[in-house]
């Protein structure tokens, strides 16, 4: 009989019927190279069943879930924060657009009335002059400062924000 690992694990576990056992003990006995192959299989197999399986903690899944629901949750505070000032930045342009159409509207003066029918052009012109003559150098850097300096703090507040929902 030739000795084979199978054959030395079949032995370990017990599932060598009685003509193989025989063979077995008889090569065993004859052999120091079967008798060192099957130390070293009888440690491994000794090793292997000492082992114990990790398990995970017992509140594992409920603080995997919190930490899940804090992501998403901090998402959507991110989205809401990030809508809420895009939309005041949305209004203060509209207010912006307004204050000039009125400035049009009471640049063409008070003995002519205003036409919604003008040409097109005429319109765009218009605005364009407003802002040429509205936005000249000297405040044109005031409207800048004005728009960086807002922009400087809704990032202060964005970011101490994040800061705030990630330590949470």
């Amino acid at each position: 009989m030739k000795v084979t690992d199978e054959i030395l694990n079949r032995f370990i576990d017990g599932e060598l019927n009685s003509e193989e056992l025989k063979e077995f003990k008889d090569e065993l006995n004859n052999s120091r190279d079967v008798q060192t192959q099957l130390r070293a299989l009888q440690a491994a197999s000794v090793s292997f069943k000492n082992i114990k399986e990790d398990s995970p903690a017992v509140d594992f899944t409920s603080k995997l879930m919190l930490s899940l629901h804090k992501k998403f949750k901090s998402r959507r505070r991110d989205s809401i924060f990030i809508a809420s000032v895009a939309s005041i930045f949305v209004v203060i342009s509209l207010l912006i657009i307004v204050y000039i159409l009125a400035q049009i509207i009471s640049a063409a003066g008070p003995n002519s009335s205003f036409q919604p029918g003008l040409q097109v052009a005429d319109i765009f012109e218009k605005i364009a002059q407003t802002f040429v003559s509205k936005f000249s150098s000297s405040s044109v850097s005031i409207v800048g400062t004005i728009i960086s300096f807002g922009v400087i703090v809704s990032g202060y507040f964005y970011f101490d924000f994040l800061k705030s929902t990630r330590s949470n």
